[in-house]
């Protein structure tokens, strides 16, 4: 046990403290001090003035006894004025504390202070009689000293005497009903505090115990008795731990467990040593109270915190301090990312009620069937529509599980569901920790989600490679658009019956340091993170840009058609943006024409299709680009105020391949000229496709037996000056 001297405990005394004696006893000191300051000069002074007076007063009676014998020798000549002196003397005698006595020649006491003999009648007989005056003093001079100091040891001890009663006997009353009041508090407080109060002694044994009784063992067995050495006792550390604290700890903060019969309850107990007055280590006292309540409602919150309300599967939190790292005996394991299709279907059709049956039916589902899949370590909600779980088999094995759960049927409710979902998994191994794995499953389950529904992707390096670049290049899109990196090339449009250029489109390109990067490497990602507004912001502004340029240098301009993401043509203000931009650099819209990239759903194009309502208003020309595959279909021609048709290359290269092929593409060039608006077939690599498209009733043509997208400054010799005639023709199509 540590020597901690400066941890005494404090204890009360049954009579006063040594503060309040050394107090007391300052007190009376002082008291004397003053009163011998203050006396002694005054009995000093008082004694002087005695003498003094003494003295004087002897010196006159010697004179007035003298001048008696005086009178006494010529009584006969002067009788009464002997007499008025005699009574004179007498008075002066009666007045001072000076003894005095007149005898006769025979020894006669005539006259005696003390003695209260007084002059008898004075005659002329009694003189002849009279004897001589004797004096003496009624004090003892030797003895004025002693009295002096008795006085003063008198008025101490009656000092000391006072303070005693005024001060140190009410203390020591106060103090003993101060201690009488402690005493009483603890009482009170012990008999109605649901705590209780021990002490244990430098054995660790149990001296004192207020508690009725621990699991089985009473109050009265407790004495004498460890905490270890009381059955029914587990400690949420283990015992050693706990002996390890005694030894070492200057408190003591402990929880344990305690079965009595089918119950179980929590005991919290707080402690502190405690030293005798040399600084020896003498136990521990303190307070223990029963938490079984506060223990219950911490474990309902970290069921909160770390479990799935809807699953009762670990969350996120949970599965992250359940599986923060592997443990010791583990060299590594897969953790496999389920994420469950058509949960949003569910929920918005049929409400969150079914959505989240289906999502508990999922768990159930796959804590069945997982179970003889190797060593399932447990399953995991970390929220969403997501499912996780670890285990140690192969990844092969994994795949064939979950091919064969996928499209099984699940019971949500009254409803029999298909379960299918996508998959990414990643190795987990000991110099890893949770969240770095996750990662690697959600690169994964993206990579799956993309190659479609059913998918099990396994994380690799080249995929976390791909994944690094990918966030590398989304960083350097800012910067690159400051610092001028992007630019815009230009692919001309050819009029198959005139085999001259009609149009272009505006394409953009990266040089990021010494790599040219193509959109199809960078465009992906930027409409995964919504970032595409401040492309397509781009690129308006810089066609525009162009636009004005060739204008300024007198050169006859073609249309040009940017292309524009679904997330824009959404966007109001990027709306806004492109009029605007149009009437800056005054460019008429007619020379601006709007691809669209993509198209959703038509019961979601509510909200677009006012937006390109807006834009056909205001002039620009609308086209459908890679039309065949996607979400294209009639409806969308039909709703929508298309100008232009571009038929996706895949039809151009597929469509001579068979005579089934050339009659698909045949039919998609023949819708076209039923809705009246022009026809561009993308791709075209040679005459032969160029020839058999003409035939079809292609309007136009674009690819490399054409031209490659060129710079501005070589599609500009493309571009022949403005005449007369132009500008005439221009203004009668414009009126």
């Amino acid at each position: 046990m540590r020597d901690l001297k400066q941890q005494q405990e404090p204890k009360l005394l049954s009579s006063l403290t040594a503060g309040q004696m050394n107090v007391m006893a300052l007190q009376l000191a002082l008291t004397v001090i003053l009163v011998i300051v203050c006396v002694a000069p005054a009995s000093m002074f008082t004694f002087k003035q005695f003498e003094e007076n003494r003295h004087d007063l002897l010196t006159e009676a010697q004179i007035l006894a003298r001048f008696v014998d005086a009178e006494y020798q010529k009584a006969n000549g002067n009788l009464q004025q002997t007499k008025a002196q005699i009574e004179k003397f007498s008075t002066l005698i009666l007045r001072s504390s000076t003894a005095a006595s007149v005898r006769t020649n025979s020894g006669e006491i005539i006259f005696d202070r003390n003695a209260d003999v007084r002059w008898p009648q004075i005659t002329s007989v009694s003189y002849s009689s009279l004897g001589p005056v004797e004096l003496t003093s009624s004090i003892n001079h030797r003895l004025l000293p002693i009295l002096t100091f008795v006085s003063l040891a008198l008025a101490t001890l009656g000092t000391g005497l006072y303070v005693l009663h005024r001060r140190i006997v009410p203390g020591w009353r106060r103090s003993q009903v101060a201690e009488q009041e402690v005493k009483q508090r603890f009482t009170d407080i012990a008999s109605v505090s649901s705590d209780w109060f021990w002490e244990l002694d430098t054995s660790l044994k149990f001296r004192f115990n207020t508690c009725p009784a621990i699991g089985s063992t009473r109050r009265e067995n407790l004495i004498g008795k460890t905490l270890w050495d009381i059955p029914d006792l587990a400690p949420k550390v283990s015992w050693t731990r706990v002996k390890s604290t005694l030894a070492n700890e200057d408190f003591l903060v402990l929880h344990y467990q305690v079965t009595h019969g089918q119950h179980t309850y929590w005991h919290e107990i707080k402690g502190r040593p405690f030293y005798d007055n040399a600084g020896n280590f003498k136990g521990y006292r303190g307070a223990g109270k029963d938490i079984t309540l506060r223990q219950q409602h911490e474990e309902k919150l970290e069921k909160l915190a770390y479990c799935d309300a809807l699953t009762g599967l670990c969350n996120l939190n949970g599965m992250c301090k359940k599986y923060g790292t592997l443990s010791e005996h583990q060299s590594s394991c897969l953790l496999v990312l389920l994420d469950l299709s058509g949960t949003r279907y569910l929920n918005s059709t049929f409400g969150f009620e079914l959505g989240n049956a289906y999502i508990v039916a999922a768990a159930n589902t796959l804590l069945d069937r997982l179970q003889n899949t190797g060593v399932v370590y447990g399953l995991s909600h970390p929220g969403s529509d997501k499912l996780a779980f670890m285990t140690d088999a192969s990844f092969e094995q994994i795949c064939k599980k979950l091919k064969r759960l996928q499209n099984s049927m699940v019971s949500a409710g009254t409803h029999q569901l298909h379960l299918q979902f996508c998959a990414g998994v990643a190795l987990f191994s000991q110099h890893q920790d949770i969240h770095s794995v996750l990662q690697n499953c959600e690169l994964a389950l993206l990579e799956a989600k993309r190659n479609g529904r059913g998918s099990v992707i396994f994380q690799d390096e080249a995929m976390l490679h791909r994944s690094l670049e990918n966030a590398e290049l989304l960083n350097h899109i800012s910067s690159g658009i400051e610092n001028d990196e992007f630019f815009l090339v230009f692919q001309p449009k050819y009029d198959l019956n005139t085999e001259q250029p009609e149009s272009a489109e505006a394409l953009i390109r990266w040089q990021h340091a010494n790599d040219l990067i193509m959109p199809g490497r960078f465009i992906p990602l930027l409409e995964q993170v919504n970032m595409m507004l401040e492309i397509d912001r781009w690129v308006i502004h810089e066609a525009c840009k162009t636009l004005r340029n060739w204008l300024d240098k007198g050169l006859m301009p073609m249309q040009v058609s940017i292309n524009l993401s679904s997330q824009s043509l959404d966007d109001k203000d990027l709306i806004r943006y492109l009029i605007g931009t149009a009437a800056e650099y005054r460019v008429s819209p007619t020379l601006i024409e709007i691809e669209l990239t993509e198209y959703k759903s038509l019961s979601k194009l509510e909200h677009t299709f006012e937006n390109l309502t807006l834009l056909h208003t205001a002039g620009f020309a609308l086209a459908i680009d890679d039309y065949g595959t996607g979400h294209s279909n009639l409806e969308l021609l039909s709703r929508l105020p298309i100008d232009h048709l571009k038929i996706d290359q895949v039809f151009v290269k597929q469509g001579f391949n068979s005579i089934r092929d050339s009659k698909i593409l045949q039919n998609v060039v023949q819708l076209g000229l039923i809705t009246d608006v022009k026809i561009t077939a993308e791709g075209v690599e040679t005459a032969e496709q160029r020839d058999r498209l003409r035939d079809m009733g292609c309007h136009y043509a674009q690819g490399y037996f054409y031209s490659k997208p060129i710079n501005e400054e070589q599609f500009r010799e493309l571009l022949s000056p403005i005449t007369a005639h132009d500008l005439t023709e221009r203004w009668t199509q414009q009126t």
